[in-house]
């Protein structure tokens, strides 16, 4: 799945009539099963997360290697 911004999906779906899901996500398990039934619907998906929680899945860096894998 490719990052992003926010105001690049959101926009398209302001365009086309629908909307963007916002998940907030406390770990690495919860945020896989999030890209994948996003990745099965094809829809874009905005994943939330407090920098505590952040810190505790081992940083935004392996956020983001879950979310390129």
């Amino acid at each position: 799945m490719a990052i992003v911004s926010a105001e690049k999906f959101v926009q398209a779906a302001r365009d086309n009539g629908y909307a963007v899901g916002g998940f907030n996500t406390n770990n690495l398990e919860w945020s896989q099963v999030i890209l994948r039934a996003a990745e099965a619907k094809k829809a874009p998906v905005l994943i939330q997360t407090s920098m505590g929680a952040a810190k505790y899945m081992g940083g935004y860096k392996l956020c983001k290697v879950l979310i390129e894998d």
